[in-house]
């Protein structure tokens, strides 16, 4: 008697294999493929280690059947200050600032869409410290003032502003109290050259605190823009990456700007009757502590530029909008 060997394959890629006699019923055998194991893979590897410290993993799932679900596990393991949401279709976040300490275990799992489904973990234990800044001590006569480089003058026309990128990298294992040291940064001032005289007045800051620098004119205190990447010993919240922060100076240091209503390092906030930063961006706030970078930031670029506005003739459009608004009621306006 002879056997026939029929394999078909079904609609969701199984595969069947059937015993036929002749001229008789066949008896088939449904076998399923193998399927894919899902896992996951967190970086950084290691969990959050101390209080008040910006902590951030990505953990990412691959294999088994796409779309994945994440969750934690347990919930209320998660040290207290970080929080977890779903980044892309296949990986998660978990970000924030640790804000207690102490030991902990929690796993962050991953889901997929098989039949039934398959759930793998990754599992984060760890111990955060407190926050212990390092006492300021005065190490010598090391390296002190600035390491500069100057600009060439622009030709008629083309100054309108300076643009540059800075590296920022972490350079302290653990935030150091009184800590200051810069990265590429600008030190913007206006050009007055045609201008014969003392630029600050006495009574000003630059003045009597003699910033001349030799030049006898207070030019290089008059008026600029600074700002860059770095590490300032007035930080309020001190950290191991360098913050961003910039800082204008209209009249010979006796005020200055940080951000929108704070002084360079100060946590009391400027007089009404001050200079402030009208801020626009919808996307982008500028503490008083400067603008803090991403935990895991390792010599990426930051670009900054500073422009000198209007960059066209702006009279043309006034003068519309001028026509625009005047009516009966208000004819003082445009006059």
């Amino acid at each position: 008697m002879n056997t026939i060997t029929l394999p078909t394959t079904s609609q969701n890629g199984a595969m069947r294999f059937g015993a036929c006699l002749p001229l008789m019923a066949c008896t088939f055998l449904l076998l399923s493929p193998a399927r894919a194991e899902i896992s996951i893979v967190c970086s950084p590897d290691s969990g959050p280690a101390r209080v008040g410290v910006a902590y951030s993993t990505t953990c990412t799932a691959s294999g088994g059947a796409g779309p994945y679900s994440f969750g934690l596990n347990p919930p209320n393991g998660v040290p207290a200050g970080l929080n977890g949401y779903q980044s892309a279709s296949n990986a998660a976040t978990l970000t924030g600032i640790p804000t207690k300490a102490g030991e902990y275990s929690f796993g962050v799992f991953a889901q997929d869409s098989s039949k039934p489904p398959q759930m793998v973990t990754y599992t984060f234990n760890g111990s955060i410290e407190h926050y212990q800044p390092l006492p300021s001590q005065n190490y010598g006569n090391g390296l002190k003032g600035y390491i500069s480089m100057n600009v060439p003058t622009p030709p008629n026309g083309y100054g309108y502003g300076v643009s540059l990128y800075s590296a920022a990298w972490p350079l302290l294992a653990k935030p150091l109290a009184g800590f200051q040291i810069g990265l590429a940064s600008t030190w913007i001032m206006p050009e007055n050259a045609g201008f014969r005289g003392v630029l600050c007045p006495p009574g000003t800051l630059a003045r009597d605190l003699k910033w001349d620098n030799g030049s006898g004119d207070f030019s290089n205190f008059f008026q600029t823009i600074e700002g860059g990447l770095g590490f300032w010993g007035s930080t309020q919240f001190a950290n191991t990456i360098p913050k961003y922060r910039m800082n204008g100076t209209p009249n010979c240091y006796s005020s200055e700007i940080s951000s929108p209503g704070w002084g360079f390092g100060n946590p009391t906030p400027l007089d009404d009757d001050r200079m402030g930063l009208a801020q626009l961006s919808n996307r982008l706030i500028v503490p008083p502590d400067g603008l803090t970078m991403n935990a895991n930031t390792n010599g990426q670029l930051l670009g900054v530029a500073w422009m000198a506005l209007p960059m066209m003739d702006p009279r043309g459009y006034f003068h519309v909008a001028i026509a625009q608004h005047r009516t009966a009621a208000h004819p003082e306006i445009g006059q």
